[in-house]
């Protein structure tokens, strides 16, 4: 890359990457959590007609209960907003929101390129950690979710076996 203008497109192009990484992690926990609540409710169905379960049915069951919930913690951390960012930026929303429309075109038509170049790499770091941060929420959730399986199965066939099905 030979001049600013080049070095600034690529900053760009570096910026939308660590955006869709941000985008990727917020539609996993989507997938986690409809998991999540599935195996909860199935597991309240399954609680709710069983006749009178067991010791080993309710271990299993709030043992899978515990599990999802900590896999559902960790997928609403992944979710809540990170706000903070660089204070004198062009490009980050919270600054942007602190100036007037006319004060943030003025001031963004007066700035160089390498000024730019410098906001877009502060940017670029500030959401490389926010997605850093997200994907190891989701990592946490998907962990807790897959423990949950087990004795979610297990809750499930000792609350069913009450009822004389099995």
């Amino acid at each position: 890359m030979n001049n600013e203008s080049d070095r600034l497109t690529m900053a760009q192009w570096i910026l939308e990457r660590q955006i869709g990484w941000i985008t990727s992690a917020d539609a996993k926990v989507g997938v986690v959590v409809a998991i999540q609540a599935a195996m909860v409710g199935a597991l309240a169905a399954a609680y709710g007609s069983a006749k009178q379960p067991e010791g080993s049915a309710l271990f299993f069951a709030g043992f899978a209960l515990l599990l999802s919930v900590l896999s559902l913690v960790c997928a609403a951390l992944a979710l809540f907003p990170r706000t903070d960012g660089p204070s004198s930026s062009f490009i980050f929303f919270g600054k942007i929101t602190t100036l007037t429309r006319e004060e943030y075109v003025s001031q963004l038509s007066l700035v160089s390129e390498e000024k730019l170049l410098a906001d877009c790499a502060q940017q670029i770091h500030r959401n490389a950690e926010i997605a850093g941060k997200k994907h190891e929420h989701v990592r946490h959730a998907m962990i807790w979710g897959f423990a949950s399986v087990a004795p979610w199965v297990l809750a499930i066939w000792a609350l069913v076996s009450t009822q004389g099905a099995i």
